[in-house]
């Protein structure tokens, strides 16, 4: 982008293109919903709120698969922690809920399970799981306080985390150990490294929920001038329906780069993945000499 650039607080890869979406903190107070092309660059403004006159946390952002955006902020003012959702369709900010501040040491931390389709945080000190209390936003946007609280030896970083293919969550610890958060069970777990050496997770990639075929229709155009159809996904049924023209051979990976189930066919194959669990899979059509690639989520 050129020219004067307001602060860029969150910036998410969409779930169903080549594009990101990004909040801007203007200095006037209010925020701006833009679309950034991957390519380009360009920010393209979807809308803008009035005044709000908060601070953005850009660790505490999380996008769905239908590109829902959940944002936390910081309004040191009113000493409130406030949750705020955004569609991205029409543009719409509004304000979920909001949680005092304890003497300004709580803060909301969200994360997303794109295998569960499920918003979920804690709130809870500064890089620290003791005594910090599970969150999940129900299916109407509501803030669900679950009265359940975790407890785990330790500091963490709250902010460096993965998603395991089960959906659990694999955080960087201060120490030589690392931990992982189920928001299914509210458990949490210390996983030491071994050897007395003071071993570290530097780096904690996050797990993209990105697919090119979580669109309604299921259809993706890859670069060999063929078409993909590919629905449901995610997968609830166990059940999903890949067309393309011409003899075909579908591969489903799991994350170890295993195939887990292999079919062929011509133009339409149904395929049967009830046998799989819960995660995200890779899926390899080979069509020739032409080879396409996809992800599909299934879910439980």
């Amino acid at each position: 982008d050129t020219g004067f650039v307001a602060k860029l607080e969150v910036c998410l890869p969409s779930s169903t293109g080549p594009n990101y979406f990004g909040i801007r903190n203007l200095p006037t107070g209010e925020f701006r919903l833009v679309s950034i092309d991957a390519v380009t660059g360009v920010f393209s403004t979807i809308s803008t709120t009035s005044v709000l006159n908060q601070v953005t946390a850009p660790d505490n952002s999380v996008i769905t698969l239908n590109n829902q955006i959940w944002f936390g902020t910081n309004d040191w003012n009113n000493s409130n922690h406030y949750l705020y959702h955004v569609n991205t369709s029409n543009g719409q900010f509004a304000k979920a809920d909001s949680i005092p501040m304890a003497s300004g040491s709580n803060y909301i931390y969200l994360f997303y399970n794109c295998i569960r389709d499920t918003v979920f945080g804690i709130i809870a000190g500064s890089s620290n799981f003791v005594g910090a209390e599970l969150i999940k936003i129900g299916q109407n946007g509501q803030l669900i306080h679950t009265g359940n609280y975790l407890n785990a030896p330790g500091t963490c970083y709250i902010s460096d985390y993965t998603m395991l293919p089960d959906g659990r969550l694999y955080f960087r610890g201060t120490g030589n150990g690392a931990y992982i958060l189920d928001s299914i069970s509210t458990t949490t777990n210390l996983m030491p490294f071994s050897g007395t050496a003071d071993i570290k997770l530097w780096a904690a990639p996050r797990m993209s929920c990105y697919t090119a075929c979580n669109s309604q229709e299921g259809v993706s155009e890859i670069p060999n001038d063929q078409f993909i159809s590919l629905y449901p996904n995610p997968i609830e049924d166990g059940f999903f329906t890949l067309k393309m023209e011409g003899e075909m051979k579908v591969e489903i990976i799991d994350y170890s780069g295993r195939v887990v189930l292999m079919e062929n066919g011509k133009d339409e194959i149904r395929l049967n993945v009830s046998t799989l669990p819960a995660a995200m899979y890779g899926v390899r059509i080979s069509s020739g000499e032409k080879i396409s690639f996809g992800k599909i989520v299934v879910l439980k």
